[in-house]
């Protein structure tokens, strides 16, 4: 028997589409306007498989304040599209301005240096840096104890030398490292925040306020008294000193994320949670507390979306910064309805989010103008394929196979000669899934031509193929 939500669930739907089909021109506004946003955009498209296009594009929506949409973009690339090394070195170099490069052509660089300079603390560290980043911890240890003992006052080397011991399941060389250091630096904010962590309540937070006389701008020292406040459920204490904390430490990935956890599980204040995640996240897209960044910011996007949509619109004239930056989420939601319940007003601004930010928001909006139109439609249609949005064009293409058929065959042979690698991309995927044992036949061809210039398309090709190929023989299979 259906519960009572999942009755209710496709009326629910209609009303959340009548509420939002006067706010849709808003929610399906661009940028148009803005220069480097769409120069962003255009180099995405021309360069689909390349990394730096994803993220260039990622930085230049964050930077007009779409950090939602920037999230979702990162998150795709690094999920479905490139490996976690070439994200995770576009990410540092084109959101952090770090001069990161783990490539071996690096490696190699820096270990000529160090031939060089074998006491030079920078290289060193650099060096790790490159390791560390690939997961090769094992290399990057000689370097970090190398560095310690030239630099013995400063504790990032060891700090990194400590979480690399317990990650390679060695506490017990973790725990000395850092009490070595720890005893040799007795009046140092570490020292201070190792007797804090040791301490019983009311000992740590007189010991968090000794401390904070002689480091009163440390970061660290007023994040301890916050989570101590925390767990003595002084909330308005612990609010405060999180502020201060957060303050001090703006680019700290870790007293971001863990006030993001405080709003949610000690406020219940979900829009300021999804904040700080989000900042937590573009400083470090690998943020953890208990469950990463990404899954936080995935889950209260959708609550607050549905919240949202719940709501209704703002008034007229009022400006919701909160929904302007939920838009993606919103319109996710708003498709779903629309796959469980077509509404035929809604061709219009579908055809809009073809030229949306959002992957999978325009590749379900294609889905859905595909499904639903008809021939009154074929006008604007073949308008789309000159459309100078390249992401339009290329969704274009889908909806033109599975329309036109054999018709389509001629044009998207065409747009395999395009210069733009998502037009080629999506011409070649829109034949092999829709365009008959001809359209595969077409990109067989080309795949064996040696015209595609890009070698991850070419890469792909056989793969988009086979895909399709193993596609069809369940389909036979369950059909007999």
């Amino acid at each position: 028997m259906l519960n009572k939500c999942e009755r209710r669930r496709p009326i629910c739907t209609v009303l959340l589409l009548a509420l939002f089909v006067i706010s849709a021109a808003s929610l399906l506004s661009f940028s148009a306007a803005d220069v480097s946003l769409d120069a962003a955009r255009h180099d995405y498209a021309l360069n689909f498989f390349s990394v730096q296009a994803h993220v260039r594009l990622a930085k230049a929506l964050y930077d007009k304040g779409q950090r939602l949409q920037a999230f979702y973009l990162l998150e795709t690339a690094r999920r479905e599209h490139f490996p976690q090394e070439e994200f995770d070195r576009a990410f540092r170099q084109i959101f952090r301005g770090e001069d990161f490069d783990n490539s071996s052509g690096s490696e190699s660089a820096l270990r000529a240096r160090l031939v060089e300079a074998p006491d030079d603390y920078d290289l060193l560290s650099k060096l790790a840096d490159v390791y560390i980043s690939r997961g090769e911890f094992e290399k990057a240890t000689p370097l970090l104890e190398h560095a310690s003992r030239i630099r013995p006052n400063e504790y990032t080397p060891v700090e990194a030398l400590t979480e690399m011991y317990r990650r390679t399941v060695r506490d017990g060389k973790a725990k000395s490292t850092k009490w070595l250091w720890v005893s040799a630096h007795p009046d140092s904010v570490e020292a201070y925040t190792t007797q804090i962590e040791k301490a019983k309540p009311e000992r740590a937070l007189a010991l968090v306020a000794e401390a904070l006389e002689s480091y009163p701008n440390s970061a660290v020292l007023h994040y301890d008294r916050a989570a101590l406040l925390h767990s003595a459920h002084d909330v308005q204490g612990s609010e405060l000193e999180f502020a201060r904390a957060a303050k001090l430490a703006p680019d700290s990935a870790v007293i971001q994320g863990w006030m993001a956890r405080f709003y949610l599980k000690t406020k219940n204040d979900l829009p300021r949670a999804f904040d700080h995640y989000l900042q937590a996240y573009f400083l470090n897209p690998d943020f953890y507390d208990t469950e990463y960044a990404e899954g936080r910011i995935s889950k209260l996007a959708r609550q607050l979306s549905q919240e949202a949509l719940e709501k209704g619109p703002p008034p007229e004239g009022k400006d919701d910064l909160l929904l302007d930056e939920l838009r993606p989420a919103v319109m996710e939601l708003i498709l779903e309805g629309l796959r469980q319940k077509w509404d035929a007003d809604w061709l219009s601004p579908l055809v809009d989010m073809l030229h949306d930010d959002d992957e999978q928001n325009r590749w379900n909006a294609m889905q859905l103008i595909a499904q639903h139109a008809d021939i009154r439609f074929d006008k604007q249609l073949a308008q789309l394929l000159e459309d100078p949005d390249l992401r339009a064009r290329g969704m274009a293409g889908y909806i033109v196979v599975k329309r036109w058929h054999r018709r389509a065959l001629t044009i998207m042979e065409k747009c395999l000669e395009d210069p733009a690698v998502l037009i080629r991309f999506d011409a070649i995927s829109a034949l092999a899934m829709d365009g008959g044992s001809a359209g595969r036949d077409i990109v067989q061809r080309y795949s064996q031509s040696g015209k595609e210039p890009d070698p991850h398309l070419l890469e792909i090709i056989p793969k988009i193929l086979a895909e399709q190929k193993a596609k069809l023989a369940t389909s036979a299979r369950e059909t007999r």
